[in-house]
């Protein structure tokens, strides 16, 4: 699985906004600079909602991981309780 950290994203989100709106920015001017500062925003808001529903994701695996593991203790320590019994 490929494994990109903020910076790895950056750099990406960077690059494909050089190659699609570098060009507009180079032959318009102040426009071409409006043009590319909004591109940014919408870029670090896209990533800022991304970045947000990936930490909620991990924080309820995280959730679902901890009650999982508790619901196995009880019986985890039950059955030693009861392979003695039986003996």
């Amino acid at each position: 699985m490929l494994k990109m950290n903020r910076s790895s994203w950056m750099t990406f989100g960077a690059g494909v906004l050089v190659g699609t709106v570098g060009p507009a920015c180079l032959l318009g001017g102040k426009a071409g600079r409006r043009v590319l500062v909004e591109a940014l925003k919408g870029s670090l808001r896209a990533y800022d909602w991304a970045v947000a529903r990936v930490e909620t994701v991990r924080e309820d695996v995280s959730d679902l991981v901890a009650e999982a593991r508790h619901e196995l203790e009880p019986t985890a320590t039950s059955k030693p309780a009861e392979s003695s019994e039986s003996a």
